[in-house]
């Protein structure tokens, strides 16, 4: 209580904190407690009060309608889904020192300081690529038009136009993907991203 989001908390579950305990045969008793596939670990996040919130209140409805189809579970864990990724930008958007993800890590002691803005694309990379998958396009749809036009001609008759827009389509499909793919979190939302990585898969 009152530390700040910056401050390392020592867990009773991590290693350090096991291994430091005074209390007799503290670390064997634990070890045993939390081993069991059906050990409940606490949510250990700053705004844990709230997604759990969350989660009882969807649950809660989840069981009061007393549909248990496959499609029902699918729609309230999408529904669940986008309600914490919501709560969780806007808390680590207030100019917290850790994100919710970071504090969470640390109290596993799996922390990585590795920051996660090293690993976006980047501007010059997603320009590169998207500017050659737009030049791929534009080929791709220039020499089809050049197919149509001249389809008739012996040499494009002989080369099968059927098949040469076969190949057209299938390199400006290959080349549009890399659109959807350059979409990341550093420039879009989180849904956004979502139905950008299906729409390239």
């Amino acid at each position: 209580e009152g530390l700040s989001d910056s401050t390392v908390r020592e867990q009773p579950l991590m290693n350090s904190a096991l291994r430091s305990s005074t209390i007799p045969g503290y670390e064997t008793i634990m070890e045993s407690l939390t081993g069991s596939e059906n050990a409940a670990i606490p949510f250990r996040v700053p705004n844990a009060f709230e997604l759990l919130t969350e989660l009882d209140e969807k649950v809660y409805s989840y069981l009061v309608e007393e549909n248990y189809s496959d499609a029902q579970r699918r729609k309230v864990s999408m529904s669940l889904e986008r309600s914490w990724q919501a709560m969780i930008e806007m808390h680590d958007s207030q100019g917290r020192a850790l994100t919710t993800s970071a504090f969470y890590e640390k109290s596993l002691g799996v922390y990585d300081s590795v920051s996660s803005s090293d690993l976006y694309i980047g501007w010059l990379s997603r320009g590169i690529g998207w500017g050659l998958g737009g030049l791929s396009c534009s080929l791709s749809v220039a020499l089809a038009v050049w197919v149509l036009s001249y389809q008739n001609e012996r040499v494009v008759r002989a080369s099968q136009p059927i098949f040469l827009l076969l190949i057209c389509v299938g390199t400006l499909v290959m080349a549009s993907s890399i659109f959807p793919f350059g979409m990341e979190d550093d420039i879009a939302s989180y849904d956004a991203c979502s139905i950008a990585c299906m729409a390239g898969l």
